[in-house]
């Protein structure tokens, strides 16, 4: 336990098992009562993951669209989202 608190490190798989409840409270001492990691994005998805939250978005703006019965804007924003998918309508 004092390594685990010094190094915050286990050292094996069969640590996780035993200090399992020590493992998660000395977490939320570290991270500020946090145990979810956050970690970063790796560069080479932050583009595809902006994508994707902006076709999220703009899908949800052509149900709007449809609800209103503005099919003019709700067809404009699926070209848009057909343009950043590309032909074969995946992301990428």
């Amino acid at each position: 336990m004092k390594r685990l608190k010094k190094t915050s490190r286990v050292g094996c798989s069969d640590c996780y098992e035993v200090f399992g409840e020590q493992i998660v409270q000395i977490a939320k001492q570290v991270h500020g009562g946090n145990v979810k990691h956050v970690g970063k994005v790796p560069e080479q998805f932050v583009s595809e993951a902006n994508r994707a939250e902006v076709v999220s978005g703009l899908r949800e703006q052509i149900q709007k669209m449809i609800e209103i019965e503005n099919f003019e804007e709700a067809a404009k924003l699926r070209d848009e989202i057909r343009a950043i998918e590309g032909k074969d309508g995946e992301l990428g």
